[in-house]
């Protein structure tokens, strides 16, 4: 929808509609997930009281339609920063709340399972409908690694999806999402027992489960930092590659650096030493001093 200037105009659903969370750690593709679900419809601002910057918009999949709202970038609910202080008091402290969403989306990048894993790891010992959403896909495939979502849905207890937002691909989870509505809002996980130390412990060995279980990773292809590694600390191809990468920085500095140097020493002996003499002249002090001064100076 645009008003008659031609710009986007936000959207706003009828009163009862379900309302979404859309979590994940910052740069795991949330916003442009966002931005693929909800189209032109979003609008932007602060939230009330704080400054910590908040979207919403409207989604429309299947027949239904659904609040979005994008929380702020986190890594986990023990928050460090106002971003992640903002995203536990809509999830947890403020539960009651108008804002309290029906369903939480978690955008987890493929490439760096395990760091996106562990706000999961938290959202599933509370009552929240969690759909995971695994982004960046290609990325992990430029690793050489493959992340199976059936395998990692059953270590974790919640559905999981892959998608690929930048090209809009977004195909599969609006099904997901209609179904999880329909059941009810409990807890998958139950939180460790003892101090925060080891409830946290008891989540990263949750999480190292979950995936060795479902990370697949190609023996045969190498990362670039593995195939340059392989040469460079080589016992034979090593020191030839570094007496080599020596011997062209010694080349630069003499050819780079040896006429720079000759071009400052013919200034400073040349025309600077000729200004300096004639301004010693004009002042009436003896030539043959101020030349002195200058070749030793």
């Amino acid at each position: 929808m645009a008003d008659c200037h031609g710009a986007p105009v936000a959207e706003f659903a009828p009163v009862g509609t379900p309302t979404i969370a859309l979590v994940g750690a910052p740069n795991a593709g949330k916003s442009t997930l966002f931005n693929a679900l909800t189209g032109a419809s979003a609008t932007m601002g602060n939230y009330p009281g704080t400054t910590v910057e908040v979207s919403r918009g409207v989604w429309r999949a299947g027949g239904a339609t659904y609040n979005i709202i994008d929380f702020p970038g986190a890594y986990s609910l023990d928050p460090v920063s106002p971003d992640e202080a903002l995203t536990r008091e809509l999830l947890l402290d403020d539960a009651s709340g108008n804002d309290r969403p029906d369903m939480v989306l978690a955008a987890v990048d493929t490439s760096n399972l395990a760091r996106g894993l562990y706000l999961v790891a938290q959202l599933v010992e509370h009552p929240y409908r969690v759909v995971v959403v695994l982004t960046k896909s290609d990325v992990a495939a430029k690793q050489g690694l493959e992340v199976d979502p059936v395998a990692l849905e059953r270590e974790l207890g919640v559905p999981v999806v892959t998608l690929d937002p930048r090209r809009r691909d977004i195909g599969g989870v609006a099904e997901l999402v209609a179904k999880q509505l329909q059941q009810p809002a409990e807890p998958v996980r139950d939180t460790a027992a003892g101090d925060e130390f080891e409830q946290a412990d008891a989540r990263f060995e949750f999480i190292d489960n979950a995936v060795a279980a479902a990370t697949v990773r190609d023996e045969h292809r190498d990362t670039l930092t593995e195939t340059v590694d392989r040469f460079v600390l080589h016992p034979v191809w090593g020191p030839l590659i570094f007496f080599a990468a020596m011997f062209v920085v010694f080349q630069i500095t003499t050819t780079v650096a040896a006429p720079l140097q000759d071009a400052l020493d013919a200034f400073f002996t040349g025309p600077l030493s000729d200004w300096a003499s004639a301004g010693w002249s004009v002042s009436g002090s003896d030539t043959r001093l101020s030349r002195a001064w200058l070749s030793t100076g």
